[in-house]
């Protein structure tokens, strides 16, 4: 009697632990999607946990940037930074010897050279041309890393003032975690 009951136990545990895997596994695939059209300007928030290059006694905290893609037609402009139309530019602050601030186009570079940045994740949104000036003042007015204030944090900041709330699903992974920076 015991081994059936253990049994049974062991079996419904097993059940359980099965459902609950496929349960989170489907909320997390739908809740970080937000709506973003193919065309227009589209802005990404993007995150690498380290995890991939890490080793032991060397720990890597990771990285996280912002992207602006533009699909609109026409050029754009960043500060006196011509995008055109169908290319991206990356940017985010660093703490590169003799260069510590607001970087360019490293992550596309750090990508394709070193294959760095693996098991990175991104968020997109399409914005309005006028938000371009939402990204030009954070730029100008936080344009420096610090211990307290590096990537991660200057990149969310940047993405919660020009999408604000509602470009964070709610979802207790990526963008919960960034709102409470």
């Amino acid at each position: 009697m015991k081994k059936r009951i253990i049994a049974w136990a062991v079996l419904l545990s097993v059940c359980a632990a099965a459902l609950g895997l496929w349960c989170s596994a489907a909320v997390g695939k739908t809740a970080r999607t937000l709506p973003c059209e193919d065309e227009g300007l589209i802005l990404s928030i993007t995150t690498f946990d380290g995890k991939s290059e890490s080793k032991p006694f060397l720990k890597c905290f990771g990285h996280t940037w912002i992207g602006l893609d533009n699909r609109t037609g026409h050029t754009v402009y960043l500060k006196d930074r011509a995008i055109p139309d169908g290319e991206m530019v990356t940017f985010s602050v660093w703490a590169v010897s003799g260069l510590s601030g607001l970087l360019f186009d490293l992550e596309p570079c750090y990508i394709a050279n070193y294959g760095r940045y693996t098991g990175r994740l991104s968020l997109s949104t399409n914005i309005g041309e006028e938000q371009l000036k939402v990204i030009e003042d954070y730029m100008e007015q936080h344009d420096k890393w610090t211990v307290n204030k590096n990537c991660s944090y200057w990149s969310v900041h940047l993405w919660n003032a020009v999408v604000g709330e509602e470009g964070c699903p709610e979802d207790p992974g990526f963008c919960l975690h960034a709102r409470k920076n």
